[in-house]
């Protein structure tokens, strides 16, 4: 995906969504833009079982976000952006790839802390932004990238009213997005903590 796709990209899934059968049904639940989902034990789908999304967009077309706790691997630097058709060379180090979600697993995405932006970024909200990964990956190279990220391959996407009838069944909580929680290294209790949040977001 070229850096000037990201934002058509989010523009394009909105008008698509916007065209399924109840796109025009009234929400029931504020906007989550920019919150996090967290699959309860009701979550019974293996796409999305004791995942933690963090919600990019939603309205009343739909909603579309990223999980941030399905690592699927590892990858050196140099040859991600030699992937990516970027000079790499001198990239070091590896960099962890995750799993956004079941949708167009071919499209990137750098979640990113709010210290740099791109010509492709997009503020979420004041913490956290998402950019194309080729123009953001080659500052990375270069040491000149963001604090914190995660670079993601696919996303979660529901249509309008979809997302609502799933909380309706008890499958997803939502609570303030947790920069500790999105960009910690250590995975594997991130759905643990963002669950832990659910008594305390009053």
């Amino acid at each position: 995906m070229s850096a000037a796709r990201l934002a058509p990209l989010l523009l394009l899934t909105a008008c698509l969504l916007a065209a399924l059968p109840g796109a025009a049904q009234k929400l029931e639940l504020p906007w989550l833009k920019g919150r996090m989902l967290v699959a309860s034990d009701k979550m019974h789908d293996p796409n999305f079982r004791q995942t933690v999304v963090y919600i990019l967009e939603h309205n009343e077309e739909g909603a579309f976000g990223l999980v941030i706790n399905r690592p699927i691997g590892e990858m050196e630097h140099a040859a991600i952006l030699e992937r990516l058709g970027i000079e790499g060379e001198a990239a070091e180090g590896k960099l962890r790839l995750f799993s956004g979600g079941p949708v167009g697993p071919e499209e990137g995405y750098l979640l990113h802390s709010n210290d740099k932006l791109y010509d492709s970024s997009k503020a979420i909200d004041e913490d956290f932004i998402v950019s194309a990964p080729e123009e953001a990956l080659a500052s990375v190279g270069r040491g000149e990238g963001p604090a914190e990220a995660l670079l993601i391959f696919g996303y979660a996407g529901w249509h309008a009213g979809q997302l609502e009838s799933e909380m309706a069944l008890g499958a997803w909580e939502h609570v303030p997005a947790d920069r500790d929680i999105i960009f910690d290294r250590e995975v594997a209790s991130k759905w643990q903590r963002a669950l832990g949040l659910v008594t305390i977001d009053l």
